[in-house]
């Protein structure tokens, strides 16, 4: 705003001055703020503290209102602490915290700032591309890994194949395909995976040709 100025004495005589004063009006709020953390994982809580200033540098007025993921946060002198509880199904990676500041008086300030949420492996499934096999066919295993959300992660899931003696044939991370011998034991073969906490167990069958008219046969699905 610019202020003009105009005089006059008693007998007439005057002169103006133009912009012989001025000043200058915001509405802006701003709004410093800062976590105690940046990696969480979920369940956990972050603290969000700070201050609320005018654009001058004063403290905010008593009527100030402070919003943070739209819940009512108390000012006291322009400061604030507010504690953000997260759900132990909180989907990982960025989160957003907004935060929104306005008065009385139509001043206004808002802000983002985020925090990141480390994915926990909460669930492991494994799939075969089936169940029974005959000697020189393969074996396909696959596992997948889901954090706390449901959503795929990365998977360093261990997987292990033992034949019915027990003894290790094949071992992969992440997935296994592995070629029965025509030799191979027959019965019950054990799968696991695991990765952390994980584990699980699964079983193939293996079934046993007595000779390669029978294994013709099976392969072709002809009895």
């Amino acid at each position: 705003y610019g202020i003009d100025a105009e005089l006059m004495d008693v007998f007439g005589n005057g002169k103006k001055f133009v912009n012989v004063a001025g000043f200058s009006i915001d509405n802006l709020l701003r709004i410093s703020a800062v976590v105690d953390k940046l990696e969480i994982k979920p369940g956990e809580s972050i603290n969000v503290n700070g201050e609320v200033k005018f654009n001058n540098g004063d403290i905010a007025g008593e009527n100030t209102k402070l919003l943070i993921n739209n819940e009512a946060v108390d000012l006291q002198n322009g400061k604030f602490s507010f504690t953000i509880n997260t759900a132990a199904n909180i989907k990982s990676g960025e989160n957003i915290i907004t935060l929104k500041a306005s008065d009385d008086f139509g001043n206004f300030g808002e802000g983002l700032m985020g925090f990141k949420v480390l994915p926990v492996p909460s669930k492991l499934v494994v799939n075969k591309n089936k169940q029974d096999y005959y000697p020189r066919e393969s074996v396909e295993v696959h596992s997948y890994v889901y954090d706390q959300a449901g959503e795929v992660m990365a998977n360093d899931a261990v997987i292990t194949l033992k034949d019915a003696d027990g003894e290790i044939v094949e071992k992969g991370v992440g997935s296994i395909i592995y070629r029965l011998s025509a030799q191979a034991v027959p019965g019950a073969w054990e799968i696991t995976a695991e990765q952390d906490a994980l584990r699980v167990l699964e079983s193939i069958n293996v079934k046993e040709l007595t000779n390669l008219s029978n294994a013709t046969s099976a392969s072709l699905g002809r009895k």
